[in-house]
């Protein structure tokens, strides 16, 4: 929606960290660059966001994000973004397992394991 209409094109890390200030803000997850200036909602506030611009935040963002906020980075996708560093082991080994688990829905809540802690609780 922000760029809608407009060509996907492939971006650099260099003019990735060229988007680092309040107002022009870019972020780099799963090698696909986001522009999240407008994301004014961001339930952490908009001062990690300016903390995170201008870099590949792959990692962070898989271990602070539920999976249900994806479809919402989406609205912010730029294009493809080329010469991200590659993961170490032990992150592309976090990578694959946390996949493995999203695709089994492990990270979904039912809320209604919480009733017996509830009934504990009072």
């Amino acid at each position: 929606e922000r760029r809608q209409g407009l060509a996907e094109r492939k971006y650099t890390m260099e003019e990735v960290h060229k988007h680092c200030k309040t107002g022009d803000l870019w972020i780099v997850v799963n090698q696909k660059a986001y522009d999240v200036s407008g994301f004014d909602s961001h339930p952490g506030g908009m001062t990690i966001l300016e903390q995170c611009a201008g870099k590949d935040v792959t990692d962070s963002y898989l271990m602070n994000h539920p999976q249900e906020s994806y479809p919402l980075l989406e609205k912010y996708y730029l294009g493809e973004v080329e010469g991200c560093k590659e993961p170490n082991q032990i992150m592309k080994e976090f990578h694959e397992l946390d996949s493995e688990f999203r695709a089994k829905g492990f990270y979904k809540t039912d809320l209604w394991s919480y009733v017996p802690l509830l009934s504990i609780i009072a």
